[in-house]
């Protein structure tokens, strides 16, 4: 009997754990694609014949607009996943 209700809680929340995983699959792969959006761009604007990647990477405002949007970048998935690491845990 008490093996039972163990196997029927563990089952749940497993149910649960998917169930939370398969909702945060939407916000976590937006964020991906965000992250990705800026490599997107500059090959666009390289694809146009603008010269991106000169700016970015010989051009010390370029430098630092570069370090900045990758830093963002990181922080921004970094926050992402925290979030989505709390909403786990707090579902579990």
């Amino acid at each position: 009997m008490l093996a039972e209700r163990l196997a029927v809680a563990l089952a749940d929340e497993e149910r649960h754990r998917q169930l939370v995983a398969a909702q945060l699959a939407g916000p976590r792969a937006s964020a991906r694609l965000l992250a990705a959006l800026p490599v997107v761009g500059v090959l666009l604007g390289v694809a146009l014949g603008a010269d991106a990647l000169r700016l970015l990477l010989h051009t010390p405002w370029g430098l630092a607009c570069l370090c900045a949007a990758v830093g963002l970048d990181v922080l921004g998935l970094l926050w992402t996943e925290r979030l989505a690491a709390s909403a786990t845990r707090a579902g579990g």
